[in-house]
């Protein structure tokens, strides 16, 4: 878990990634209590996409940025466009505490 959900913090959050409409994006939806959060992100937002000319959907992270309005009113910000239902993106502060990694989180695991 990240130390702290900060206002401008990068963090990366588990998402489901099928292919984009284009070569350079991919289209991540994340599962979210509130609703599913969709949106069509750049490639290079994308951690772990080792499945570059992947036709099918797989598990993986996205990198997205904390907006935080006050401390009840938190949202992931993500580079790209089309998020459904809005960019930046509401969030529990509960749920974001449970599912975002940090950079460094997200490398320690992948070499564990």
């Amino acid at each position: 878990m990240p130390t702290s959900l900060t206002d401008g913090k990068i963090v990366f959050i588990p998402c489901e990634i099928a292919p984009g409409m284009t070569s350079i994006e991919r289209e991540i939806t994340i599962r979210n209590p509130e609703g599913p959060i969709r949106a069509y992100v750049t490639l290079t937002s994308v951690a772990s996409d080792f499945k570059l000319d992947s036709e099918k959907k797989f598990d993986g992270w996205v990198k997205a940025v904390i907006v935080a309005f006050d401390k009840d009113d938190l949202r992931l910000l993500f580079t790209g466009q089309d998020v459904d239902p809005a960019n930046p993106a509401p969030v529990s502060r509960e749920w974001l505490r449970d599912n975002a990694k940090t950079e460094a989180q997200l490398n320690h695991r992948a070499r564990s």
